[in-house]
């Protein structure tokens, strides 16, 4: 691309063959002058057609950074105002230092060098691939080459690919953890039960004044505990709500007032923000209690002993999609309405890394914390299918605000409460129990042989199976483990049901029951309790079951066969 006085060309221009040094150098034919003449023409028109529509931006420059040809609009500028500048009036401060590198590279060594910088393009700022290599003329290096490519999109689309790639990882390690809470919080639970019910069986034993009854009621009670402790690792795996009913959040706020003020310091001022229109949602009360609960005693802990306040918050959002993508931490939220409760505090703030491992179960930043608050937060809005989103820098406070899908229909209030249990029970008749822990299998015989009841133990579902097709007539009800090895709980009851459709039933797991039924694969009509149980859980379960029909019509108690 030769110029006069050795020059580079106009911009956008190529210089005009010059046809009479073609004649006098070969003495050719007038034809031949033409064809060669016509060939120079279209190597010119497709070199111009090349440079015009390269993808780049395609830049020569002398050697102090002068551009002596750019072939289109450079950074919103025309090609003919380019010229003549310098290259280093278009490169941000804090990439001089590598373009001047690149430059010394290519006129020093004839090294083609690549690096990414930021341009400015008419004030919006731009990120831009650089190849930057030697301008060569007669055997020498006269100056450099620069072919800049707009990377602006394809950063983006490197960003939001990390950006889901760490949301994936994120996502299968909290699932991870949550298999791992629940299989230990499950297998535990089985060891509380031995426990828990050995303990209360030998307390039936002993006189009220006999010296070791304390001893034997702190491990039952250190037993509870533990059960609580499990409880929460299981509510942490998000396997789904115990019972879901439309609840008012607001309402439900309200209601906890006086709860709240009595479980933070005196010191900070609790206020409240709630919309009494915000939508209803379909939750699990007593699950939602303790996600308000655990983030308030959060919030208290930041702000500790000084002044501060607390603010709880429920409204309404409405989530565009990329919105909904924003709230990393929990389910990916689709686009649409969202009921919202926020709580927000003025303490001390949470930095990058501990925001980055804050729901981690058992991770804390307090002296005697256990860091299970937020996990199990987290895997309550799990379970209901939302998410959690975290604002937080250090000294400037924290605000957790937690949205569950709105319920677009109208909806009334439940009722909560417990059935009386009425006076002393003394039972009866014959109990199928069906567990693969023997431990288990033996407190239960006991529990119930001491309420009166005979008692088979069988130790899987496939045995529980061939011994009520033995004695069907003879069974009052089954209680039945959930996970068993040959055939689980909920498939044995369903043999059962195909030998005596009336069997009353009751399914034992050391999962919530959630996810203890969908382990049944399939609905199974039968009353659930959690493990660990005691003496008074199991008898109390049993006695409902067995009087909830005591008005029915006599049961066909025939084998089925």
């Amino acid at each position: 691309m030769g110029a006069r006085d050795g020059a580079e060309p106009d911009p956008g221009r190529l210089p005009a063959p010059r046809g009479n040094r073609v004649a006098q150098r070969s003495g050719q034919t007038s034809e031949e002058i033409r064809a060669e003449l016509a060939a120079l023409r279209e190597s010119e028109e497709r070199c111009r057609s090349i440079l015009r529509n390269a993808p780049g931006v395609i830049v020569a420059a002398d050697p102090d950074g002068t551009v002596t040809f750019v072939n289109r609009t450079f950074s919103g500028i025309p090609p003919e105002r380019v010229v003549g500048t310098s290259v280093f009036d278009y490169v941000l401060p804090e990439y001089r230092e590598t373009v001047q590198d690149a430059f010394a590279r290519a006129l020093g060594a004839g090294e083609t060098v690549t690096y990414e910088l930021i341009w400015s393009r008419l004030g919006v700022p731009i990120s831009v691939e650089n190849c930057v290599g030697p301008l060569v003329r007669d055997g020498r290096t006269v100056g450099v080459t620069i072919v800049a490519s707009d990377i602006t999109e394809r950063k983006r689309a490197e960003d939001e690919r990390r950006r889901l790639e760490a949301r994936m990882q994120n996502a299968q390690r909290l699932e991870s953890l949550g298999i791992l809470a629940a299989g230990i919080a499950h297998d535990f639970n089985n060891l509380l039960v031995v426990i828990l019910g050995n303990a209360d069986l030998a307390l039936m034993d002993i006189e009220p004044h006999a010296r070791y009854r304390g001893s034997i009621e702190q491990i039952k009670l250190a037993a509870r505990r533990a059960s609580e402790l499990t409880h929460q690792m299981l509510l942490y795996a998000g396997r789904g709500a115990r019972g879901t009913d439309p609840l008012d959040l607001s309402a439900l706020v309200g209601e906890m007032g006086s709860l709240l003020a009595v479980s933070i310091s005196k010191k900070i001022a609790l206020a409240y923000e709630c919309d009494g229109e915000a939508p209803p949602v379909h939750a699990d009360a007593s699950q939602i209690r303790q996600v308000v609960m655990n983030l308030i005693i959060n919030a208290s802990e930041a702000i500790g002993d000084q002044d501060g306040t607390i603010t709880v918050r429920t409204g309404e959002a409405h989530l565009d999609q990329e919105a909904a993508s924003r709230v990393s931490i929990g389910e990916d939220l689709p686009a649409g309405r969202y009921a919202s409760l926020e709580v927000s505090d003025t303490g001390s703030g949470i930095d990058a890394a501990a925001r980055s491992r804050l729901f981690d179960p058992f991770f804390t930043t307090k002296v005697a914390g256990r860091g299970l608050g937020l996990a199990v937060v987290l895997g309550i809005v799990r379970a209901h299918r939302g998410a959690i989103e975290v604002r937080s820098q250090p000294s400037q406070g924290s605000s957790f605000r937690i949205l569950l899908p709105a319920l677009e229909s109208g909806f009334a209030a439940r009722a909560e409460g417990r059935v009386s249990q009425g006076p002393s029970f003394r039972g009866g008749g014959t109990i199928l129990v069906a567990d693969d822990e023997a431990g288990v299998r033996e407190v239960a015989r006991e529990m119930l042989e001491r309420q009166g009841f005979r008692v088979i133990a069988v130790e899987d579902g496939r045995e529980a199976v061939r011994v009520f097709r033995a004695v069907s007539g003879e069974i009052d009800a089954v209680l039945l483990d959930v996970s068993m090895p040959h055939l689980g709980g909920g498939e044995a009851l369903r043999e059962m049901r195909r030998l005596r459709s009336d069997v009353k039933a009751i399914l034992c797991s050391g999962y919530m029951e959630g996810r203890a039924r969908e382990l049944c694969d399939g609905p199974v009509q039968a009353s659930f309790l959690r493990k660990p149980f005691d003496s008074e859980t199991l008898v109390g379960a049993l006695r409902e079951l067995l009087e909830s029909r005591a008005q029915e019509e006599p049961d066909d108690r025939g084998t089925g066969e």
